[in-house]
């Protein structure tokens, strides 16, 4: 694993970066390293960081926590996936956010490794990933499509609307003639179709 080292020449605060000598070609080459690892990796630092000061301590530093600017429940995760994900586990390229992913996709550290030294090997991104996953664990399912039920209630709702049309045609109070009555049914009954082809 890659180590982690900023140049002395290189002082950091809270939102800069100054180099206090100037710095020389590997002092640029193993900074710019080291910022590109810890912007990949800062939540690992801090899951990884919690766990450790949690068994060294003996508790969870919450105020802490409650500092950050993280939220609590990202804090939480972190916590989390850096336990299940120790670093002797983790896939060297793959970001905190493919080890989260993944392990939330499987439930269990040894699978999330496996997928995730495979995605490595195959390049694939986290969408592929997620992808590949459901369609391995795809399960039969008889259960109708939601976009099939909502069809099937859209053509009880039209039905109802024609039966519910043809009544009032039929009923005296409106005074239709005949032809009249029948040039409407026949609208009706076109506007029905064309809604039936949407809905298809």
């Amino acid at each position: 694993m890659n180590q982690l080292t900023l140049p002395t020449k290189v002082t950091l605060t809270e939102n800069s970066l100054t180099f206090t000598n100037p710095p020389t070609e590997e002092d640029i080459k193993n900074t710019y390293q080291a910022l590109t690892l810890m912007e990949s990796a800062s939540l690992f630092y801090i899951g990884d960081f919690l766990n450790q000061i949690e068994i060294i301590k003996g508790r969870t530093y919450a105020e802490l926590m409650a500092k950050s600017n993280y939220a609590k429940k990202t804090l939480w995760t972190a916590k989390n996936v850096c336990s299940f994900i120790p670093p002797t586990m983790r896939v060297k390229g793959m970001s905190y956010s493919m080890h989260k992913e993944v392990l939330e996709l499987t439930k269990d550290a040894d699978k999330a490794v496996g997928m995730l030294k495979e995605a490595k090997e195959e390049g694939l991104t986290l969408s592929e990933i997620r992808k590949s996953y459901r369609l391995a664990n795809a399960e039969v399912d008889n259960t109708p499509d939601v976009i099939d039920i909502y069809k099937n209630e859209q053509f009880l709702q039209l039905e109802d609307c024609i039966n519910t049309i043809n009544h009032i045609l039929e009923s005296s109070t409106l005074n239709l003639a005949g032809q009249q009555r029948d040039y409407i049914l026949i609208e009706i009954t076109n506007l029905y179709n064309k809604a039936v082809e949407v809905l298809k």
